[in-house]
């Protein structure tokens, strides 16, 4: 659970970087709010958080009012183009201003993507 007053922002991170192997990253986390001023993103950063060059990639969602007292999933693919280790990074923002907003943050789950798993083919086909 993270709280935040109005024009704050939280972070939590992994106590530990996770090791990519050379292969895609795939983070999925549950969240869930009490308000619609509650801006979450899911981020991986490439390398630890003590070597961090501030590679990058995040999702964050357009509309916070859809995690207002429901459960979303926020989902991330990210493939480090070099190194061997991601860290994942939660971020929380009270974008409002009339309250503070809590977020609760569950199931972090995290996979590699080897690639037997890696889909071959194109991922776009068209039909006449």
């Amino acid at each position: 659970t993270v709280t935040v007053a109005p024009g704050q922002v939280a972070f939590a991170h992994a106590s530990e970087a996770l090791a990519a192997e050379g292969n895609p990253i795939l983070l999925r986390l549950n969240v869930r709010a009490d308000a619609p001023g509650a801006a979450v993103t899911l981020a991986a950063l490439r390398g630890r958080m003590s070597d961090t060059d501030g590679s990058f990639a995040t999702h964050m969602p357009m509309s916070a009012a859809a995690f207002v007292n429901q459960e979303r999933c926020l989902v991330l693919v990210y493939e480090p183009d070099t190194g061997d280790f991601v860290t994942p990074v939660i971020q929380v923002a009270a974008t409002g201003s009339t309250g503070p907003v809590t977020v609760w943050v569950d199931r972090l789950e995290v996979y590699s993507i080897t690639p037997e798993e890696q889909y071959p083919g194109t991922l776009w086909r068209s039909t006449p």
